[in-house]
């Protein structure tokens, strides 16, 4: 589901481990509310509740933002990332230099509002989809750490004798 241009509500959330800031902001800019909202499903329900239809918009979308992002599904809203670079490059317009979660909540959600080219979709994952992106990263980690060693191993045998590693060649035998 695309996010609207100009939604009438932004829910702009900057989401933490065990708690995420939430500030919510009118289409005419007129801040609705700025709170802490605890990482579990019946707070989250509680504030999509509150402000219903609204588009939310996360600054992670995966592992601390899941839940989030899964419960605003849920709800029906319409959802949507802001990249971490776009949210470093607003914040520049704002005023203050302070990072804290209030103020990353208002440039998320102020820059849904104003510069919505910046926002990256956040569809809802079929079923599975992260199951397959978590085995995929492990294979890739596992594949990785394998050349590590790979590479270790040849370091150590050309630092000890050149002739030695020369013979043993584990690039073509481990494989």
């Amino acid at each position: 589901m695309a996010p609207p241009a100009r939604p009438e509500i932004v829910i702009g959330l900057d989401v933490g481990k065990s708690s995420h800031w939430a500030c919510v902001v009118t289409r005419e800019g007129e801040l609705l509310a700025s709170k802490p909202v605890l990482n579990r499903e019946n707070a989250i329900d509680g504030l999509y509740a509150q402000y219903p239809g609204a588009l939310v918009v996360v600054d992670q979308k995966r592992n601390i933002g899941a839940l989030v992002l899964a419960r605003a599904h849920a709800h029906g809203n319409p959802c949507a990332y802001l990249p971490g670079y776009a949210e470093k490059q607003a914040r520049g317009m704002f005023p203050g230099t302070a990072k804290t979660d209030a103020i990353d909540a208002e440039v998320i959600a102020r820059t849904a509002l104003g510069v919505p080219r910046a926002l990256r979709p956040a569809p809802e994952e079929p079923e599975g989809t992260a199951s397959l992106r978590i085995l995929s990263s492990q294979r890739e980690f596992a594949s990785s750490a394998r050349t590590r060693a790979k590479n270790r191993l040849r370091a150590t045998l050309l630092e000890a004798d050149p002739a030695l590693e020369g013979a043993v060649d584990p690039s073509s035998r481990w494989q």
